[in-house]
């Protein structure tokens, strides 16, 4: 038989206390996990399932979205010597923010991937050249994962995905941008 628990109207913006948090997605240790609502009472226990659905809740409170979190590729690949390119739109207000990726090497690969960041305020008219290049971990055989931070200056970004090896195909596993005020 499932528990109830109370409900919460985010839009009363109440406070909460999750214990530790091992990434910006939002995983969860399983550690003091408690949430108090908008008038302080303690809502035990929290499951995975009710923080989860709190902590992408909290993406907007009273109407104003305070993280912007999209995935932007899942299981692609990227064949040898090639490149994608995601284009994004950044929310009003958000100045920067982290991008996220998950690559996997084919064990015969030789060089990994670069991610280069574009701006540009129109969504249309991106820069020419790179405004950052981002160099993730590199092993052969290996899935490696690595977080970068950036700016977002603009009202639009546009990252690419450049497989630098010339024989060997790589997977994206994931990429994700998150933006914050």
């Amino acid at each position: 038989m499932a528990k109830a628990y109370k409900s919460i109207n985010l839009t009363e913006q109440p406070e909460i206390t999750i214990g530790d948090i091992n990434d910006i997605t939002g995983t969860i240790a399983d550690k003091d996990r408690f949430i108090l609502d908008a008038s302080g009472n303690r809502i035990n226990p929290a499951t995975d399932e009710m923080l989860e659905a709190v902590v992408d809740s909290v993406d907007t409170i009273a109407g104003n979205q305070i993280k912007y979190r999209v995935q932007l590729a899942s299981g692609v690949t990227l064949r040898a010597g090639s490149s994608v390119t995601y284009d994004q739109t950044i929310p009003d207000a958000h100045t920067g923010g982290v991008i996220i990726v998950r690559l996997t090497y084919d064990a015969s690969a030789t060089a990994g991937a670069t991610i280069n960041t574009y701006y540009s305020p129109d969504g249309t008219n991106f820069d020419t050249e790179p405004v950052d290049t981002l160099t993730p971990a590199f092993a052969a055989g290996a899935t490696k994962q690595q977080s970068f931070i950036i700016a977002c200056p603009c009202k639009s970004i546009r990252i690419q995905v450049v497989n630098n090896d010339s024989s060997c195909d790589l997977t994206i596993d994931s990429l994700w941008l998150i933006t914050m005020p």
